[in-house]
């Protein structure tokens, strides 16, 4: 047995049975009934290892590049690669944290494309598998984004009267630029 804490867990196991075996008279003196390949080794090999976050994205950018264009691959799959690549968070149990991370990293916009791609990549991997549960699923949605309206865009970007005024003002009396001013 390794010096793991594993290995101390099948030789502490073994030693009780050992000792409820004397106990009960039906000790092996061959200790065949007792060696690390037993029932402990199985119960502690059987145990799936869960790939990490980024290791699930890789996999899903590489099942999804066969459907979608190199372009988007460039430009909405590259920047949460690179995202997922700088959180301290690596498993799907820490979606809480990762939550977390990226209210406080994204403008809502964004938050809402990545929770909906990790979503997307949460549900491909419980259909392989890979894991037990999706729990992305509806965090985008719960993002509401407010609705500009044009007059809302036209007022912050917009000038005043008075300062429209000066701006043609300027053109029309300008020798360099009175060519641009319609009514010259």
């Amino acid at each position: 047995m390794k010096d793991t804490p594993e290995g101390w867990k099948a030789a502490e196991m073994a030693a009780s049975q050992i000792e409820l075996d004397i106990l009960s008279g039906n000790f092996d003196p061959t200790l065949a009934k007792y060696k690390s390949n037993s029932k402990v080794k199985s119960v502690v090999d059987s145990t799936p290892r869960v790939p990490t976050i980024q290791e699930l994205w890789k996999d899903y950018v590489k099942y999804r590049s066969k459907v979608v264009k190199k372009s988007t691959l460039r430009k909405q799959f590259q920047p949460i690669t690179n995202y997922l690549g700088k959180l301290p968070y690596k498993h799907v149990e820490d979606h809480i944290k990762i939550q977390d991370r990226v209210w406080n990293d994204k403008t809502p916009q964004g938050a809402k494309r990545l929770f909906t791609q990790l979503s997307a990549m949460c549900k491909w991997a419980v259909s392989r598998g890979l894991i037990s549960e999706n729990p992305f699923e509806g965090k985008a949605s719960e993002i509401k984004l407010s609705k500009s309206t044009d007059s809302d865009e036209m007022d912050v970007n917009s000038f005043t009267v008075e300062e429209r005024g000066k701006s043609i003002a300027a053109f029309s009396s300008s020798c360099y630029y009175k060519s641009l001013h319609p009514m010259h």
